[in-house]
């Protein structure tokens, strides 16, 4: 049984690192890892669940993390939603098993979320998680798209990366994806930009704004092209 202090109830904002995952051969799971509040977590989801829900062909490294990669966003999506549910375990390691995943249709390619729901996935590099200054500026812009910013009903990934310039001087990156349309928009911002949030809240609206109107065209584009072939 659980003692009291093994579990954390937290309400807290989840970030993926851009790290490779790895095969675990004596667990048979992927690993890859979350950041929930100041705490890293190792996160493992199964072999099996790979292949009962992401079309890994045998629980193996070469399958397994070939169908991670190719859904990685749908699987942070769940580890995110069960650390957001409200308690993760204390030491770092939370499992996905298969059934922490809806069963698919054999006419669906991924896991339709539930109605309403609404989030931002953010993965950082860790370049950028080495930095204090910049990963609390990129925490805090992430606050600002997801609080006041994403739609209900969007679902839009944040991709933060450091730029190659003098060390003092450093360049965060993010690159925004809206999941539906595939949408991008890019915009650098300085540890000065996300140091002083009132500036960079007007950069993050322009970069939210150009993410939009990049979305609204693909939506016209589809519109068109699906009358076009109704015609």
């Amino acid at each position: 049984m659980l003692t009291e202090d093994a579990w954390r109830v937290v309400v807290i904002r989840v970030a993926f690192p851009a790290v490779e995952p790895m095969w675990l051969f004596n667990r048979d799971c992927v690993r890859f890892y979350a950041i929930a509040g100041s705490d890293v977590l190792q996160c493992l989801v199964s072999g099996e669940a790979l292949m009962m829900h992401f079309g890994a062909t045998g629980i193996n490294e070469r399958e397994s993390l070939r169908a991670f990669n190719e859904h990685r966003l749908e699987i942070e999506a769940v580890a995110e939603r069960k650390v957001l549910s409200g308690m993760f375990p204390l030491g770092g390691e939370l499992i996905l098993r298969t059934d922490d995943f809806a069963k698919k249709s054999t006419s669906a390619t991924t896991t339709t979320p539930p109605p309403g729901y609404r989030h931002i996935i953010s993965r950082v590099s860790q370049e950028i998680m080495q930095d204090s200054a910049l990963l609390n500026g990129v925490k805090a812009a992430n606050s600002i798209l997801d609080e006041d910013l994403v739609r209900e009903g969007m679902h839009v990934s944040a991709d933060w990366d450091l730029v190659p310039t003098e060390p003092r001087l450093p360049l965060a990156r993010v690159l925004l994806t809206d999941r539906a349309t595939k949408a991008k928009a890019e915009r650098l911002f300085t540890g000065s930009d996300l140091a002083k949030l009132p500036a960079a809240r007007i950069s993050i609206l322009r970069l939210w704004d150009d993410l939009l109107r990049e979305r609204g065209r693909k939506l016209m584009q589809n519109y068109v092209s699906a009358d076009s072939n109704g015609n």
